[in-house]
């Protein structure tokens, strides 16, 4: 086999690897809605919106385990120890050991809080939880991609940056050495915003990204909300309020996600990675028939601009 043909093997072997990748994104953004969704209708009434076996499992157990910490915390003896003592019967009752351990921490949360277990509130778990995903998944699609164009075309790499000689001689060969430098030009992409990385594909590599201008916006605000839910419980900041302007917000107070606004921000991060997934390979492998993406899809409105994408509306 010729090093030509070589090279078109090899290429073909990463389209069909990055190809899984595209696609376990899509699977990874949609089981994400999905789970948001399907756990918002199942704790809408809690616990009532739980199977059956569940719910009665938890009532039960809940009551034994408050009556037992409540005699606990009227003694001298440590609480954690007295409850400990009291509950060693208790998980004859048919439920999972992680569940039984999960209702007593809760419950004595909920003593301590002065709430009473009817009125736990998830939305905003829930949705919080479904943000710091998109972004997970969006995040490691788009180093993924970076990697992927790496290894197509090493050529990328040749970039205005130096390497000590300790760090090039303890690599021990060329192919290891190549990782350490796709492995670090990955790190360093993925501490950019969003919108600097898709500037940086489009400018360092000549990517074409065809997406809306809205949508980028969207992702962009998502981003930040993102950061103050990881980096600040969820509360608003003042570093937020200065970077976003929003001065209808309060320091400190719940930032009030919605399931409509997580909707939209993952049908863009979903629309953007699909367009990234045709951008690399109209770019580095050479895919240009409509064949190639007929099985991408986008859910809202079509991008105005011509594209290869079935578009779905929904």
């Amino acid at each position: 086999m010729s090093t030509k043909e070589e090279h078109s093997v090899l290429t073909e072997k990463l389209w069909k690897t990055y190809s899984k990748m595209y696609y376990s994104l899509e699977l990874s953004i949609n089981q994400t809605r999905m789970l948001t969704i399907v756990s918002r209708e199942v704790f809408k009434d809690f616990p009532k919106g739980l199977p059956q076996n569940v719910q009665r499992s938890i009532h039960v157990s809940t009551g034994q385990m408050l009556s037992v910490i409540n005699k606990a915390l009227g003694r001298e003896e440590s609480v954690v120890k007295r409850t400990k003592d009291k509950l060693k019967g208790l998980y004859d009752i048919k439920i999972t050991k992680d569940m039984g351990s999960t209702i007593l921490f809760m419950s004595i949360a909920l003593i301590n809080l002065g709430i009473p277990l009817m009125e736990i509130e998830s939305e905003s778990l829930l949705y919080s939880q479904e943000l710091v995903m998109i972004f997970a998944h969006l995040d490691a699609f788009m180093s993924d991609s970076l990697r992927i164009i790496c290894q197509a075309c090493p050529e990328v790499l040749k970039r205005n940056k130096k390497i000590d000689w300790a760090t090039a001689i303890s690599c021990g060969g060329w192919e290891k050495l190549l990782d350490h430098l796709i492995e670090k030009y990955v790190f360093e992409f993925g501490w950019q915003s969003i919108s600097k990385r898709i500037k940086s594909l489009r400018e360092e590599l000549g990517i074409i990204v065809k997406y809306r201008g809205s949508d980028l916006e969207l992702l962009e605000e998502a981003e930040e909300l993102r950061n103050i839910v990881v980096h600040n419980g969820g509360r608003v900041s003042q570093e937020y309020i200065a970077k976003t302007g929003r001065n209808d917000l309060i320091v400190g107070a719940f930032y009030p996600l919605k399931s409509k606004y997580l909707g939209k921000v993952s049908s863009a991060a979903r629309v953007l990675c699909g367009e990234l997934f045709m951008g690399i390979g109209r770019k580095f492998f050479n895919k240009k028939s409509p064949g190639d993406f007929t099985y991408i899809v986008h859910g809202g409105k079509s991008n105005k601009k011509k594209s290869n994408a079935l578009i779905v509306k929904l």
